[in-house]
């Protein structure tokens, strides 16, 4: 509930008070992002005949449910060498952001899920969330577009 004071004919003061109602979150479930890029594969692919050479790949945000608060989520992005990054989760808003946290008691991984129109963009708040990536890739300042 948000107040404020009104100053009527500068002598009466009313308290005003009016609902603040949080705007919905700019996700609904179903909704997939993607981001297509090439990847050398130098030994990463089981197939013997792709060794050496620039694979396209798909990096993929996917939003699995939504609510006024929440959405839950999967990530799974690509790197050099077909190292990858997967995490699952449910972001909260906070502060008119949506945040992912994993609760580690070491190494905590958060971050921000930020949409601005039909792109979405990660941030590793603390640069923790390597441990859900290999060696050759990263969430922080990953893009998506959203598919069709």
């Amino acid at each position: 509930m948000r107040c404020a004071h009104l100053i009527l004919l500068g002598t009466s003061c009313m308290l005003y008070c009016q609902s603040v109602i949080a705007e919905p979150l700019p996700f609904t479930a179903g909704e997939k992002f993607t981001f297509e890029h090439r990847s050398l594969d130098m030994g990463g692919s089981s197939d013997q005949s792709k060794l050496g050479k620039w694979l396209v790949v798909k990096d993929q945000f996917d939003v699995n449910a939504a609510d006024l608060n929440h959405i839950r989520f999967t990530v799974k992005t690509f790197g050099g060498n077909l190292h990858q990054c997967n995490i699952s989760g449910i972001a909260i808003r906070e502060n008119g952001e949506l945040r992912f946290d994993d609760n580690a008691v070491n190494d905590r991984c958060t971050f921000r899920i930020n949409r601005s129109g039909r792109t979405v963009t990660l941030v590793d708040v603390h640069l923790n969330c390597q441990k859900y990536c290999g060696s050759r890739t990263m969430l922080s300042g990953k893009t998506f577009k959203k598919i069709d």
